[in-house]
Formats: structure tokens, C-alpha cells, sequence
């Protein structure tokens, strides 16, 4: 395996390649929304103590053309999806926030037929 340059990784392999898996690294982990097809809004999947995603919320926008987030009413607004799932939760700390908005890295994996 040489890099050749910043854009260009070459391996050779040995044999039959049966299946490559190609993704970022994981310290590239970053916040995310999803888009609505059709419209210019986006959604956030929330996720349950146990990392299952189980409801969603509107991600609120200050200006829809720039798409610029209001982060203070989303956190509210998450705050309040989940005190519906669980009425004891007395706080919402800036780590909870972070655990709902993080996304991983996507993997593709390309297999020979």
C-alpha cells in the first residue's frame, strides 16, 4: 500500500480481492441533520439510552437560506421529545446534546460477484 499523493492510495493484493470496505476515519465523527426530500427543511433522528434511534424532531431554522440552525431551540426542543420518553429526566447537559447530534462515518463495501 503507497500514498501517492493526498487523493490517490494504490495496494496490490495478492491473490482475489473478495470484498473492500472503504471509509473515513473515525475521529472524523461530526454533528448531522437529515434532509427532507422535496422541501428545504431537515430532521434529527433521537436516539434512546441505548443508542436506538426511537423519534425525530423539525430542526429549527433561523434562515432557511443559509440554512443556519437555532441551536438553543433545538436543544430545548430535544429536551422535551425526551422528557416524553422519560418524565424523570430532571437535565439536559451539553453532553446529552452532543450524543443525539453526533453521527458516525458511513462505510461502503464493494464485493466481486
Amino acid at each position: 500500500m503507497a500514498t501517492l499523493s493526498k487523493n490517490v492510495l494504490v495496494c496490490l493484493f495478492d491473490g482475489v480481492v473478495e470484498a473492500i470496505d472503504l471509509h473515513l476515519k473515525p475521529e472524523t465523527l461530526h454533528f448531522g441533520v437529515d434532509a427532507d426530500p422535496g422541501t428545504n427543511s431537515f430532521s434529527k433522528k433521537l436516539r434512546d439510552a441505548q443508542g436506538k434511534e426511537n423519534s425525530s424532531i423539525p430542526v429549527p431554522q433561523n434562515d432557511t437560506t443559509h440554512r443556519v440552525i437555532n441551536i438553543a431551540q433545538m436543544a430545548d426542543q430535544i429536551r422535551k421529545e425526551l422528557n416524553k420518553k422519560d418524565p424523570k429526566l430532571t437535565s439536559f447537559t451539553s453532553a446529552e446534546f452532543a450524543l443525539q447530534m453526533i453521527e458516525g462515518v458511513e462505510k461502503v463495501r464493494f464485493t466481486q460477484q
